[in-house]
């Protein structure tokens, strides 16, 4: 089992729609997967329950998240994540276990990253969001050396450009030189729409693209038809990216 957890020191960065994304991708791919909630706001461990009656539900053995949000200390916190982080290892159910995090600069997260396969860290690639990378990779870095793990940190994070336009500035291509030239940055998800609606309708990507596409093909109306076609193409988008992200990551490795 592959662990990939998403981790950055500030909030709104993305977090939670690339582990959607990714689990999308994963699902797409028939990959079981199972996605860890550790953000209060929980906005990934509702992301499954708005099920509509014409998109074919989720397979939970395939695809299933759950909330874990434990009280106490750090070190509290930290021990029952990875017990239920050792049952699953142990269970030998799932190809991927993918982790979603609080947006802060804690030890629980930095601990978790320490333990996983991958910490991807999303950025929009602004000069402004330089900081909270690199203070996620030295609180990484950090918790890697007080526990004592042979892991190369540089090995283990990467640096995930969101939220992209078509023109950048000059200052953002600058910025983004920068992280490249410190970490191993690799292009994410560019498609929005695909996401929201993911969210909207409580399914993966690939499932809203097997929904749209027998709309596309069936339809009489060449309106909807026309909309289908569309919606299909930013879907399509959307995987091929993440295709595109997922394989840079692996570095060729096998899914």
């Amino acid at each position: 089992m592959k662990v990939i957890s998403a981790a950055s020191s500030k909030g709104g960065a993305g977090k939670s729609s690339l582990v959607i994304g990714i689990a999308s991708y994963l699902h797409w791919k028939k990959k079981k997967t199972m996605i860890l909630d550790l953000d209060p706001q929980g906005s990934v461990a509702l992301w499954l329950s708005n099920q509509f009656e014409d998109i074919d539900p989720i397979d939970p053995d395939l695809l299933s998240v759950e909330a874990l949000v434990p009280d106490g200390n750090d070190e509290t916190k930290i021990r029952v994540i990875a017990n239920r982080l050792g049952e699953l290892a142990e269970s030998g159910d799932y190809d991927y276990l993918l982790i979603d995090t609080k947006g802060e600069q804690a030890k629980i997260t930095s601990a978790i990253g320490a333990y996983s396969d991958f910490v991807l860290c999303p950025t929009n690639g602004h000069a402004i969001e330089f900081e909270p990378v690199v203070k996620t990779y030295m609180n990484l870095s950090t918790v890697i050396k007080e526990l004592g793990l042979p892991t190369d940190p540089d090995k283990l994070f990467s640096v995930i450009l969101s939220k992209r336009k078509v023109v950048e500035s000059g200052e953002v291509r600058s910025s983004q030189k920068m992280l490249a030239e410190r970490f191993n940055v690799i292009p994410g998800p560019t498609e929005s729409a695909s996401y929201n609606q993911a969210i909207q309708f409580g399914t993966t990507i690939d499932r809203l693209l097997s929904t749209v596409q027998t709309i596309r093909d069936t339809s009489e109306v060449a309106k909807l038809r026309a909309n289908a076609k569309r919606a299909c193409e930013r879907h399509e988008k959307s995987l091929e990216t993440l295709d595109f992200m997922m394989t840079q990551l692996l570095n060729g490795e096998e899914l």
